[in-house]
């Protein structure tokens, strides 16, 4: 009886753990909050939808933008802050911004760059901001050394972005991908004639001496006497 109950709480569980798995298969991987966060409300995509038809965005384009952002209010503000204070356009804005974790940070990273070049166009910038993983970190790298340093058209973009995706603390073990280290050869180690030990040869089992039959001594014979024979009488 209790194998019977067992076994219907076992099919109960694993039928639950089934539909909960085909319900979060079937639903958007973008419209799933994660680790408890708050669920954009009705204000969120509202906002989202104000400010992509203010930067320019048509709404079939706006549309389908904030309803599919995990976060639909910092969608809109990173579409309306980069046409806002850059040259950048519109629907270029709204494809970097939909495809990244970060909206907020991709378009400060824009923003920084851009306006620190003092009103020249940056080429790329958009591009780079939106490849770098730390996007903050990488306009700050930027700025920071085209301060003082004068870098030919976008070459400080590409130092930045090379030194901000590498791994770090790997060196001097870090080796880059597709090369490999280099082969020495091994070489064995002397032995000298004195630490070569010798075989141990087994030593011989004692043979213990076979059981000798002690010789017998001759028993003491006593010589027999012939018995004195008479002489018969003679016939007279």
């Amino acid at each position: 009886m209790s194998q019977t109950k067992s076994a219907g709480v076992i099919r109960l569980a694993a039928t639950g753990l089934t539909v909960s798995g085909l319900l979060g298969i079937s639903l958007p991987s973008q419209a799933i909050t994660i680790f408890g966060g708050s669920s954009p409300d009705s204000g969120s995509y509202r906002s989202c939808a104000s400010r992509l038809l203010s930067a320019g965005i048509s709404p079939e384009a706006a549309a389908p933008a904030c309803a599919g952002a995990l976060n639909p209010q910092d969608v809109g503000r990173c579409v309306l802050q980069i046409t806002s204070r850059t040259e950048i356009a519109a629907d270029s804005a709204l494809a970097s911004c939909r495809q990244v974790r970060r909206p907020i940070e991709v378009s400060r990273c824009v923003v920084d760059i851009s306006t620190s070049t003092q009103g020249q166009t940056v080429p790329g910038v958009l591009d780079y901001c939106t490849r770098s993983l730390l996007p903050e970190r990488f306009a700050d790298c930027v700025v920071g050394l085209g301060r003082e340093i004068q870098f030919a058209s976008n070459q400080g973009l590409e130092t930045c972005i090379s030194a901000n995706d590498r791994p770090l603390s790997f060196e001097p073990t870090f080796i880059p991908a597709g090369q490999f280290p280099p082969q020495q050869p091994l070489t064995p180690a002397p032995t000298s004639q004195q630490n070569q030990t010798q075989p141990i040869q087994p030593a011989p089992a004692p043979t213990e001496p076979q059981n000798q039959t002690a010789p017998t001594e001759p028993q003491n014979q006593t010589p027999t006497q012939p018995a004195p024979t008479q002489n018969a009488p003679a016939n007279q």
